[in-house]
């Protein structure tokens, strides 16, 4: 027995059975619903009407709801119109739902359209939530995508309205560039929601053009097929595209209309390379879930039919549709997102303003790094502004360290020194870790809210190893001298104690030597590094110049010269000469120097000077140190009237040292200045000089 004539059958036998309990007015109710069981499927029992699950099923695309009752003549009628109707566009995803309403004789009968369900609504709930009333018959129509077509109207407007929305349908082909692996999944899925129509490109056209008889199958849905020789024409195009990012590549399906230009939907999900067809499914889901509105259900006053315009006199009344529009503004906290409505793209940034229809719209605002948000906005002349503030889809975090200034990494992957305050994280689980070879590593697992604001300080064990240090003069002596660890002193030797692992600057200082001991040390973990400084050639009982140690009399080893620069003043009195008019002196000095050997530097400087009320004078001279003490002498010039007279000066001094590589010189200088032709003077002067000497 085939399933038409089973639904035969069980129709005749809900008849029987209705006509019998209206003769024994007895237990009528139970013999309709018995009734019900056998014309309609599992879901048209009296569960009330759902019409958001009917519209997600695969394959429905548009829902038809009739509201009718057996004593309504036109109800009546026009059910051969919505049989014809239903089976016409069925293949097309239309799907027919009755409801019979205060209707105890009829009793839900099915009067021989066959609904894909019949709900029984003897009490007329469902027909007053749905503002029907009395007021039969009345229609129903909905898009797959949630928007109410016909409110309470006839199978004619239904009708027309199934046309016209069938040949708005999605008519997509796919984006010949997107990547290979991605297009026969993403063709499958899109064929399987049946929501939209996959249409053959060029190249697979060119195919089936070698087999014209089956050229319906030019369209990937069974619902769309078409006449032999007709093609259906794309009205929409698919891109998909793979996007790395920061946490990972990501699948990315859009959908473009044609006709506007336009981006109309998008999904995005993680990629899975071992399973991309998981990838591919929930993206379609996503883009057909973009392309909803909600679903919309009939609400205010129920309009009364006139009698009329159920006989066709559908010009009696006329609505002007023209809408000037509303002017919106469209800003958010913090500014730059994009504005979408009704899933289109409105404006590329906030703030912004647009003309829009009056009514209701999905507003939607997105900005990177922030949560979506997404409303409906009921747009009219009260309308001024949608101002939303985003939520951040990140956190804040703060790291201070002891030490400062050690590296930081976020996830493994680095993020900055610290202190580090205030660097953007996104929401969720993290790891946090200091690291430096010469510290213990030290972080925190994290939980980082949205908006949330995480400070961490972290104190760091140090890798200590040890050092020992002693010094000897060239007799074998051991020395008391002190000792610098990275420019710090930190003893004296013999010096014993713990440091940090790692390369370290040593410089040890005798005041019996003229020049430094320096060496780099290597310190490793729990071991120690024993040095000790020989100062060769140096005698104990030197006298104490402060002047750096040297390793031998021999002079310095190769790539051990020293270069100093300097600068001195110098101040002082006429003291002599055959002028009597200069009675003070001033002098200023700017020198450079190369350590030669380890008991002698030689410099060149230049002295400008100032003997009142003489003229500037500018001497050049060449510094000779010899241990502790230094010479200088060199000529000069006298500028004087575009004349150049002859200038002579000397010094003696001596060095005092600051710090490793600082030092001040102690001078005498004395110079022999002409004024003019047969007359001169002798300045005497005492002055400082700095100098700072620089080892390669």
């Amino acid at each position: 027995m085939n399933k038409h004539t089973l639904l035969k059958a069980t129709t005749q036998l809900s008849t029987v059975l209705c006509l019998l309990s209206t003769a024994l007015r007895q237990l009528p109710t139970v013999l309709c619903l018995l009734s019900t069981a056998l014309t309609s499927s599992p879901s048209a029992a009296a569960d009330g009407l759902d019409v958001r699950a009917w519209l997600a099923r695969p394959g429905v695309r548009l829902l038809a709801v009739e509201f009718y009752a057996t004593w309504c003549k036109p109800c009546m009628e026009a059910v051969p119109k919505w049989k014809e109707l239903h089976e016409k566009y069925r293949e097309h995803g239309l799907r027919l739902v009755v409801v019979s309403t205060r209707d105890q004789e009829g009793a839900c009968v099915n009067p021989g359209w066959n609904p894909d369900q019949v709900v029984c609504d003897l009490d007329g709930v469902v027909a007053d939530a749905m503002q029907v009333g009395d007021e039969l018959p009345a229609a129903f129509l909905w898009s797959w995508r949630g928007t109410l077509l016909v409110k309470r109207g006839h199978v004619a407007e239904v009708q027309d309205a199934v046309e016209e929305e069938l040949t708005q349908l999605p008519r997509v082909v796919l984006d010949g560039e997107m990547d290979p692996s991605v297009r026969p999944l993403l063709r499958s899925e899109l064929s399987k929601t049946d929501k939209v129509v996959v249409v053959a490109d060029d190249d697979e056209r060119g195919e089936l053009a070698k087999i014209r008889r089956k050229s319906h199958e030019l369209s990937y849905s069974s619902a769309s097929a078409c006449k032999v020789g007709e093609e259906l024409a794309a009205n929409s195009l698919v891109k998909a595209r793979l996007l790395p990012v920061s946490s990972g590549t990501r699948l990315v399906v859009e959908l473009y209309s044609a006709e506007k230009g336009c981006l109309t939907g998008s999904g995005t999900v993680f990629w899975n390379a071992e399973r991309p067809e998981v990838a591919v499914a929930e993206a379609v889901s996503k883009l057909v879930d973009s392309l909803k509105v909600g679903v919309e259900m009939p609400g205010g006053k129920v309009e009364r039919k006139i009698e009329e315009k159920e006989i066709g006199e559908k010009a009696e009344e006329w609505e002007f549709k023209g809408d000037s529009g509303v002017l919106v503004g469209f800003d958010s906290e913090p500014r730059g997102a994009v504005v979408l409505v009704d899933g289109r793209l409105l404006c590329q940034e906030t703030p912004c303003s647009k003309t829009m229809a009056a009514g209701r719209h999905r507003v939607e605002m997105q900005k990177e790094k922030y949560v979506p948000v997404s409303e409906q906005v009921k747009v009219d002349a009260k309308t001024g502004a949608v101002t939303w503030k985003l939520t951040p889809d990140f956190g804040w975090l703060t790291v201070e360290s002891t030490p400062s200034g050690l590296p930081v990494t976020v996830d493994g992957k680095p993020a900055g020194t610290t202190p580090l305050r205030g660097q953007e994280i996104g929401a969720g689980p993290h790891q946090v870790l200091v690291t430096h070879p010469s510290y213990y590593d030290k972080g925190k697992q994290i939980v980082l809210e949205r908006g949330e604001r995480e400070e961490l300080e972290l104190e760091l064990s140090p890798r200590q190893g040890g050092l020992q240090v002693a010094a000897r003069d060239g007799k074998g002596n051991d020395l008391k001298a002190d000792v610098w660890l990275d420019g710090v002193k930190v003893g004296s030797t013999p010096y014993a104690g713990k440091v940090l692992i790692g390369g370290h600057s040593l410089v040890v200082t005798w005041s019996g030597a003229t020049r430094n001991w320096e060496k780099t040390v290597e310190v490793k973990e729990k071991e120690v590094s024993k040095v000790t400084a020989e100062f060769a050639g140096a005698r104990s009982d030197t006298t104490v110049w402060g002047k750096p140690a040297v390793e031998d009399e021999a002079g310095p080893e190769p790539g051990r010269e020293t270069f100093y620069v300097g600068a001195g003043l110098w101040e002082g009195a006429v003291v002599g000469g055959t002028s009597e008019s200069a009675r003070t002196s001033f002098s200023g000095s700017a020198s450079l120097g190369l350590r030669t050997a380890s008991w002698m530097r030689v410099a060149g400087e230049i002295v400008a000077g100032f003997e009142d009320p003489n003229p500037l004078t500018l001497r050049g001279s060449a510094i000779l140190d010899i241990s502790s003490f230094n010479l200088r002498a060199g000529p000069g010039a006298v500028l004087q009237g575009g004349r150049n007279l002859l200038a002579l000066h000397g010094s003696l001094g001596t060095a005092i040292p600051l710090s490793p590589g600082w030092y001040f010189d102690l001078s005498l200088l004395a110079s022999f200045v002409p004024v003019a032709e047969s007359t001169w003077v002798v300045p005497l002067e005492a002055g400082l000089a700095l100098r700072f000497g620089a080892g390669q």
